[in-house]
């Protein structure tokens, strides 16, 4: 009994993320039997590969499917997605790429059988899948070895074993995060229970897609947080800028803003706020799907970045910067709150707190719109309905 005291004290965290492993690979495999079908999204995945190695020959045959499917007078709904789909292509970038290079070790097997293309085609997507899903899982063994607390390994495990059950749970799972769009309070909760408890083939951090790729990483990112290894953390939400682009989009704003408001000072530290820096930019300058994601609210947000800036020159003046920040400042005071709670804690507050207000913000601007108008319909289906469900299935 004493040596197997012994051998988990000392292995515990080899043995624990040995079945993470395991039973991660066992239910990702079961995800993909049970979830993985023909539909475009799905084809998005292994274009974005395509985007990546031939990106100008790829426009072209969109530019024409667009002018055709235009000419022909196709419904606006279908021309919507496929206008979304050319601009989504390098969303999925480091996924697409090993996509691609699956499909390129398999090439030499099916060209001697032209009319097997369809087998080809699927069979480098399902195989690109798994080989995708597996390098993420040993990134983020490495992140837990890394990070070297046996507490937060048994956490992993924990989560893992959740969320492979979870798919045992009477619950209904859903293709979208449309918490927002529902025609009831009830069916907002109800939607919203579904998603959280049983996520599903869709958001499920053992599934296939590369928002599961993201979300599984994301629990080392924290991790790594948690630990107070900043560098690392902005390290590797540059990583995943690859995997999901407007994912990513979402986790720097609230990142970044909990840092400024509770720990400001790590961005003093040169590292830090060159990797953040960094990370934001290419944000900015490979994100192309800000007319489709949020439509006419695109206005909106022009008009905060004004009120923000209008702010920021405000603050520089002494006297305003010493009423707002000053050491007797409402500022000052929730602050000393926040980091007397420590770094999860504080982490949690904030993100929970924020995901309620603007769930409540969302769902009244929603209610001002005229649904019957398809401009509105399609921003609210598309962005404000999901925004709230994708960060919650994230997180």
């Amino acid at each position: 009994m004493d040596y197997l005291n012994s051998f988990f004290r000392r292995r515990s965290r080899t043995v624990m993320l040995s079945l993470v492993l395991v039973c991660s690979l066992a239910a990702h495999t079961t995800f993909q039997s049970e979830g993985v079908r023909g539909t475009d999204d799905v084809l998005i995945f292994y274009m974005s590969g395509l985007k990546v190695f031939h990106g100008p020959a790829l426009d072209q045959l969109n530019d024409r499917a667009i002018r055709f499917y235009t000419e022909k007078g196709t419904e606006p709904h279908a021309m919507l997605r496929l206008k979304l789909h050319k601009v989504s292509l390098n969303e999925y970038a480091l996924p697409g790429v090993l996509y691609y290079a699956t499909s390129r070790i398999l090439k030499p097997l099916f060209d001697p059988a032209p009319g097997l293309y369809p087998i080809f085609m699927s069979q480098s997507i399902v195989f690109g899948f798994f080989l995708t899903f597996a390098l993420t899982l040993l990134l983020l063994a490495g992140v837990f070895v890394h990070v070297r607390r046996r507490i937060f390994t048994w956490a992993l495990g924990l989560t893992i074993g959740l969320y492979g059950l979870s798919e045992f749970l009477a619950l209904h799972t859903h293709s979208y995060a449309t918490i927002l769009m529902q025609d009831s309070i009830g069916g907002i909760f109800a939607h919203g229970r579904d998603l959280l408890l049983r996520p599903g083939s869709q958001f499920s951090p053992l599934a296939f897609t590369p928002r599961s790729h993201f979300t599984l990483l994301l629990i080392g990112l924290f991790a790594l947080r948690w630990r107070r290894q900043h560098v690392a953390t902005y390290g590797l939400l540059f990583v995943l800028t690859f995997y999901h682009l407007s994912a990513s989009g979402l986790l720097i704003i609230m990142l970044v803003g909990i840092d400024l408001l509770v720990r400001p000072e790590i961005f003093r530290i040169r590292s830090v706020a060159a990797i953040a820096s960094l990370t934001a930019t290419l944000f900015l300058d490979r994100e192309n799907m800000w007319e489709f994601l949020l439509g006419r609210g695109l206005t909106a947000l022009i008009i905060v970045g004004i009120a923000l800036l209008a702010s920021a020159c405000l603050i520089m003046v002494p006297v305003v910067r010493n009423k707002l920040f000053g050491a007797t400042s409402i500022y000052r005071r929730v602050q000393s709150l926040l980091v007397a709670r420590g770094a999860i804690a504080s982490d949690l507050i904030l993100i929970v707190t924020a995901w309620i207000v603007s769930v409540i913000a969302i769902y009244f601007l929603i209610q001002s719109l005229d649904m019957r108008s398809f401009a509105s319909w399609s921003e609210v289906y598309y962005f404000w309905s999901r925004v709230n469900g994708r960060v919650m299935t994230l997180l």
